[in-house]
């Protein structure tokens, strides 16, 4: 910048120079010593204004170059490239919990839990984006495989058969019941059907009936937390004995 400097005063000299010459030869005759005395130092004045108005022009443009952010000369700069800073990427996945089936059971992204690691350090625990090759038909051990944001990574699931739990109970024979008879459980048998769709007979734990009169009803038969309605009947109580007709009873051949 210095270089710039000097050559545009050079310049500036020669140029009051050459104006001073010019003006000596061609009116030196017309102008007395004390005229040109004054047009030589307007001339220097001018000059030494322009070099003045040149340096300070240099000054400031030195000064503004030194302010200048660097990112402003940087050609990987988002703002010189017209780029938005972009978003960080998934580094690495991996499955840190798992559900684990009944035969048949439905399946859900919900069942795993991944953890993702992102470029910028930062990591998170998310749901995948979809489960592949989880199959719950049969048992067994199986690996299935886990996608989220364009990367996936594999894990190990298990099977298992259903437990067999009570599906419902049934009463299928028709009790009968004398007026004011207290109805017992263990009379009363049901059959519990499985899960599994087999089944057994078993006394119930409970009865809901009602003797006091004679008529057909509708109880209800309760086990483990299951119940089943069923018909009964209520009947007057049979009397066995004598007829109490009146009529008089005779020995024939040594019996009455």
């Amino acid at each position: 910048m210095k270089i710039f400097i000097t050559i545009a005063l050079v310049l500036l000299l020669a140029l009051g120079v050459v104006g001073a010459v010019g003006f000596l030869s061609h009116g030196f005759e017309s102008f007395d010593k004390s005229t040109v005395k004054e047009q030589l130092d307007s001339i220097k004045d001018s000059v030494e204004n322009l070099t003045d108005r040149v340096k300070d022009a240099f000054t400031k443009k030195d000064k503004s170059e030194d302010n200048t952010d660097p990112a402003d000369n940087d050609p990987t700069s988002d703002e010189n490239n017209g780029d938005v800073a972009t978003e960080p990427t998934i580094v690495q996945i991996e499955v840190t919990n798992h559900k684990n089936y009944f035969v048949d059971e439905g399946v859900i992204e919900g069942d795993v839990t991944l953890h993702v690691l992102y470029s910028d350090g930062k990591d998170a625990y998310v749901s995948p984006d979809e489960l592949i090759g989880v199959d719950t038909t049969h048992e067994g051990c199986f690996t299935g495989y886990a996608h989220f944001g364009g990367q996936k990574c594999s894990f190990e699931y298990e099977v298992n058969p259903r437990p067999v739990v009570i599906d419902h109970i049934s009463q299928l024979s028709m009790p009968t019941y004398n007026v004011g008879d207290v109805a017992d459980p263990n009379a009363i048998t049901v059959t519990v059907v499985f899960s599994n769709s087999t089944h057994e007979y078993v006394v119930c734990e409970e009865l809901d009936v009602d003797t006091s009169v004679a008529g057909h009803f509708t109880g209800t038969a309760y086990y483990q937390g299951f119940s089943c309605d069923f018909e009964y009947d209520v009947v007057e109580e049979e009397h066995s004995g004598p007829t109490g007709s009146g009529e008089q009873m005779v020995e024939e051949d040594g019996e009455w």
